[in-house]
Parts: C-alpha cells; sequence; structure tokens
C-alpha cells in the first residue's frame, strides 16, 4: 500500500500515466467495529470542535458546507471509539478476499461513530483531519485547513473556560469567606452585648442584694477537694502496695466560678501553625466527644499504627520480650456528662453572656446540633478536657444541618481540666467547607486550627483581675 505526502487530490490528472486507480471510499470498512471502546470525554471534545469546525466553514468556505456526504445533525451525535489497533478492511474489485489495512482514523456511518487510533488523532492532520476530508467532495485542503483552525480554537477557548471557571471559584471562595467572617462577627457583637446587659444586671442586684449573708454552699471546686479528701480517708492502701502501684491522681473539672471571659468580643483568627492532634491519653478514651456522644474514630481514643504482619495469619507477631502497656498514673474523676454539660454551660456563658441562655437540646435525636439559642442559631459542641484537637467527626445529621443552615456553628470547647485550667472557646462558621473532609469507616473533619474562626479565651478570675461576667 502507497501513502503519499500529499493528497492525492493534487496530481488526481496522473492516474491514468501511473496506472492509479481510484477506488470507491465505500469498499473501506472498520475490520472490528466492537473492538473500538467508546470514550466519553474524547466524544464531547469532538462535538465541540465539529461545531466550531461547521462555523469556520460558513465564514470561510460556505461552499463547502453542503458538501458533506452526511448530515451536521447526525454527525454531531456520533460517539467517538478508540482502538488502539484499529483497522480498517478494503475489497477490492473481482477479489473476493479482502486487505487489512491499519488506520489512524475513519468515521463509520452505519455504527454512527469516530473510530480513532489513539486520542491525538483528534488534533492531527493525518487523523481526524484527513478522516474528515473523506466525507467532502472536492478539495480536501480547505476542510483539513479548517478542521486544524477549530483545533486551535477550541484548545483557546478551553484554556479561557479554565481561567474563567478558575475565577468564579476564587470569587465565590472569597465571598464565602466573607459570609463566614460577617456572621462570627454578627456573633462577636451580640456576645458582647449580651456580657454588658448581663454585667449590668448583675450591679443592679449586687446594690440591692448589699448586706445579704453569701452562701455557704460548697462550689464544685470544693466538692472536688472534699472528694478527693474522703478518697485519702479512705485509701487502705499499704506502703508494700502503694510501692509496687502507684496511687492514682484523679483529675477534676475546672470550676466555671472561678473564670471569667478575657474578651468578650473574642478575636477572629485564621488559622494556626498546629495541625496535628496531641498525642492520645489512654484514661481519655471518649475524650474529645461532642455533646451529642460523637467522638474519633469508633468511640475510643485514635488507635496507634498497626504492626507489619509477618506471618501467614495476617496478624503482626507476638513480642514476648516487650513490656506490658505502663498503668496510667492519673484517672478521669468526671463523668462524660459532667464534661458535656460544663461545655455548653461556657459556651453559653460565652456567647451569651449566661451560662443559662443556649438551650440544650442533646436528647433531641437526629437534630445535628446540641444546642440552639434565642436567634435561631445552631451549635454543634466537641469538648475536649485537655488540649484541643484538629480533627472531630461530624454525624450524618449534623453534617446534613450544616449544609442547609446558614446559621450554623461548630463549637470546639478545649482545656477544662484542672483547678488553674484556662479553657478556650473556638467558633467556626460554615465548617463543611472550611474543614477538610477525611472518610474511612466514619466521616471526620480535620482543619479545626487551620480554619478561619472566633477564638473566647477564659481565665482564672483573681483578686485585681476583672469581675467575672455574673451567670
Amino acid at each position: 500500500m502507497w501513502l503519499p505526502g500529499v493528497d492525492p487530490a493534487q496530481f488526481q490528472r496522473l492516474f491514468n500515466d501511473l496506472r492509479i486507480t481510484a477506488l470507491d471510499r465505500d469498499l473501506v470498512r472498520v475490520a472490528d467495529p466492537s473492538a473500538g471502546a467508546i470514550d466519553e470525554t474524547t466524544t464531547r471534545t469532538f462535538t465541540r470542535i465539529l461545531d466550531q469546525f461547521k462555523s469556520d466553514l460558513t465564514r470561510n468556505a460556505p461552499v463547502l458546507v453542503d458538501t458533506m456526504r452526511i448530515a451536521w445533525t447526525d454527525a454531531a451525535a456520533y460517539e467517538v471509539r478508540i482502538d488502539p489497533a484499529l483497522k480498517a478492511t478494503l475489497t477490492l474489485p473481482n477479489d473476493k478476499t479482502p486487505l487489512t489495512i491499519p488506520i489512524r482514523a475513519m468515521f463509520d456511518a452505519q455504527e454512527a461513530a469516530l473510530f480513532i487510533s489513539d486520542i491525538e488523532e483528534i488534533e492531527r492532520v493525518e487523523g481526524v483531519a484527513r478522516a474528515l476530508a473523506t466525507l467532502f467532495t472536492g478539495d480536501a485542503r480547505p476542510v483539513t485547513h479548517a478542521w486544524l483552525a477549530a483545533v486551535l480554537a477550541d484548545r483557546e477557548g478551553q484554556h479561557i473556560n479554565a481561567l474563567t471557571l478558575a475565577a468564579e471559584h476564587a470569587e465565590r471562595d472569597a465571598a464565602a469567606a466573607a459570609l463566614a467572617i460577617a456572621r462570627l462577627e454578627a456573633l462577636s457583637t451580640d456576645a458582647a452585648d449580651a456580657h454588658d446587659k448581663k454585667q449590668q444586671a448583675a450591679k443592679k442586684t449586687a446594690a440591692a442584694k448589699n448586706g445579704k449573708k453569701a452562701s455557704t454552699a460548697a462550689t464544685p471546686a470544693q466538692a472536688n477537694d472534699t472528694a478527693g479528701n474522703d478518697a485519702a480517708e479512705n485509701d487502705t492502701t499499704t506502703p508494700a502496695d502503694a510501692e509496687a502501684s502507684p496511687v492514682r491522681k484523679p483529675r477534676f473539672l475546672v470550676n466555671p466560678d472561678n473564670l471569667f471571659v478575657k474578651d468578650i468580643k473574642g478575636k477572629i483568627v485564621h488559622g494556626t501553625a498546629s495541625s496535628s492532634d496531641p498525642p492520645p491519653d489512654p484514661s481519655d478514651a471518649a475524650d474529645g466527644a461532642s455533646a451529642s456522644g460523637a467522638v474519633h474514630g469508633n468511640g475510643s481514643s485514635p488507635k496507634h499504627p498497626k504492626s507489619k504482619a509477618t506471618n501467614d495469619s495476617g496478624t503482626a507477631p507476638v513480642d514476648k520480650s516487650k513490656p506490658p502497656p505502663k498503668r496510667s498514673t492519673t484517672y478521669r474523676a468526671y463523668s462524660e456528662d459532667e464534661k458535656e454539660r460544663l461545655g455548653i454551660e461556657i459556651a453559653s456563658r460565652v456567647l451569651k453572656g449566661d451560662a443559662q441562655a443556649l438551650q440544650d437540646i442533646r436528647n433531641q435525636r437526629g437534630v445535628g446540633a446540641d444546642a440552639i439559642d434565642d436567634l435561631e442559631r445552631f451549635y454543634e459542641l466537641k469538648v475536649f478536657g485537655r488540649e484541643e484537637h484538629n480533627t472531630v467527626r461530624l454525624e450524618p445529621s449534623q453534617i446534613r444541618l450544616a449544609l442547609t443552615e446558614p446559621n450554623f456553628f461548630l463549637v470546639i470547647v478545649s482545656n477544662l481540666e484542672g483547678p488553674d485550667a484556662r479553657p478556650t472557646v473556638r467558633v467556626i462558621s460554615d465548617p463543611i467547607n472550611q474543614l477538610t473532609m477525611k472518610e474511612t469507616s466514619v466521616i471526620t473533619y480535620s482543619g479545626i486550627q487551620e480554619a478561619t474562626s472566633l477564638m473566647f479565651t477564659l481565665d482564672q478570675d483573681e483578686e485585681d483581675g476583672p469581675a467575672p461576667a455574673a451567670d
């Protein structure tokens, strides 16, 4: 088979002298149409370029538009099939045995498909451009030139579209970020107003009750101290036992009555340097739980990476020389419910100036939030006894509410342990778009400390320090 380096139409007048016989193009068929795999992406590309190609012909070679042997609407509906071993069969006159020849591209009207051997053939003269020219009568050069022009126009258009989409995405992201900040600023202003009103009311109440005896009820901190003393009095551990098994020290929650909000308006932050969770504490299996009960992973502390399996069962071998895990030197002397209640109380005090202002709706399953305020704002709380974690788990109902309710806020309350604790409250607006989803057996969101959020810090009340807001 001879493949001339130019279009045969250019030397058609020499066919007789060269003893060349022009064959009907209908004698050529795709050898195995079923071997071509449909490529939807390339099909869409072909359809776009074909539309551009028709526009170019209409402007520059209108006479050719009506000479295509198939309807333009039919060609636009062709699907592109890719067969790396694409071949065609050629049946010669008076010869029953067809010839099989490799080809690069071919239109097949019976299959309503464009067959190509490679995606790149869409943009090549020897590929689709030459195959397309066979569908027209007359000189093939205007057809191939118009197709290449359409390819370049499509490529430029796709680049412009990509830039436009990128700009639109950036604009939408900026608008979403601005809206999130606006919601946090509104929340900050409301918190400051609530604190001011509460302090004014407290001053009036204090003046009216001047001279009355102070309550002698034991504070939570005193109760904790009493519990600690009782535990010490009832401890019958002998010195030998103490040496063999050291006494574990209890960990108590901070007394909220000893706290005040350092900055009643809070501070909008745009992320911190920390991006990983603190190391797990074996005694804090449920630490970091949602106030509605959602915790990390399967409800336990984060697991350490598994050892590499080396035996037939697919499990790690036993190392008998390795000592058993050390017993924790401390234990939690509070329940999960106590921690959750304290988290909501502190969040309510920070955001509304009143420890009881937020309505606790933890017992209403399926709502998707732990608390709601008088302005119909929803708050999902994640409460940590110690350091703030950078990853939290969201239940499906919480995700649905966050996606559909503009006034949904994720609130992270941390550092609640110890008599000298200084808790922090982080409020995140639009958490679904700000955080990064990590889907394993459960759905978790990371990036707490990188998200734009409203931060409040509480401090211990001292004689020379600011007066705490009344609850």
